[in-house]
């Protein structure tokens, strides 16, 4: 029950807030700033980041606010949402967004009866199909890829503004900051997986981790935001009392 809680301060914080909201507000505003709006990429990402920075905001006001949040009104870690947040941005890397590499490195590529495996690579090798093919509309060849200037200037402030102060998430201390995030882009291919995990990122990821995961956290006794007793010592008796008296208040199962 303790684990639950706990899992469900970092979904709330990390893999939703930080991964499938805040990182797309860098990818957004680097976008707004460097690609003019005729140009092909901005066609292509515009419709997918639309309006993320105006509901960023409305979280950082809100939801998340270090004086005053939603969240602190029943979540266990509410009164230290930005230390939360620092811990899971520091496993935020770059190729654990590319899903099938990420999949493998996690030694998942093969497990049995992983749906949400089957069907994120699925849906990724489909989004990348038609990233190449809008890609190849524009580009001809890597030197178009190489020379287009706000192509480049849109990925480096990614990286050196965006992600500057991150490190490799598992990198040695003085490793390379930003994340893992390339510096330029100099070929198609490589173009085409930054844009799919773009794309992906703000799309196929953030519905995964949103839209259906009221089924999972909805029932409190699964996945309780707060606890109101300590967990137990090693040789407590657990009663159903003790259970009761630990999950939070009816108002919070409302409030969630």
């Amino acid at each position: 029950m303790y684990f639950r809680c706990a899992d469900w301060g970092i979904y709330s914080i990390g893999t939703h807030y930080a991964r499938a909201h805040a990182m797309n507000e860098v990818f957004a505003t680097s976008m707004y700033r460097n690609l003019p709006s005729a140009h092909p990429l901005f066609r292509l990402l515009q419709p997918h980041f639309q309006g993320i920075i105006g509901i960023n905001m409305q979280a950082r006001a809100n939801l998340i606010a270090p004086d005053q949040n939603a969240f602190a009104k029943f979540m266990s870690s509410g009164d230290n949402l930005p230390d939360l947040l620092v811990n899971c941005c520091k496993e935020l890397d770059y190729k654990s967004m590319v899903v099938p590499d990420d999949f493998e490195t996690r030694g998942l590529k093969d497990l049995p009866g992983y749906f949400f495996r089957d069907d994120t690579v699925a849906l990724w090798g489909i989004l990348k199909g038609y990233i190449e093919e809008m890609v190849s509309l524009s580009y001809f060849s890597e030197d178009d890829v190489t020379k287009d200037e706000e192509l480049q200037k849109f990925v480096e402030e990614i990286k050196e503004i965006g992600f500057g102060s991150f490190e490799r998430a598992g990198a040695e201390a003085g490793a390379e900051a930003g994340a893992g995030f390339p510096k330029c882009i100099t070929t198609k291919e490589k173009l085409v997986e930054y844009l799919t995990v773009l794309i992906f990122n703000v799309s196929i990821f953030h519905t995964s981790v949103n839209f259906k995961v009221n089924k999972y956290l909805g029932y409190l006794p699964n996945a309780p935001p707060s606890l109101r007793l300590t967990p137990p010592a090693q040789d407590d008796v657990i009663t159903m009392e003790r259970i009761m008296e630990t999950l939070p208040q009816y108002e919070v199962a409302l409030a969630t």
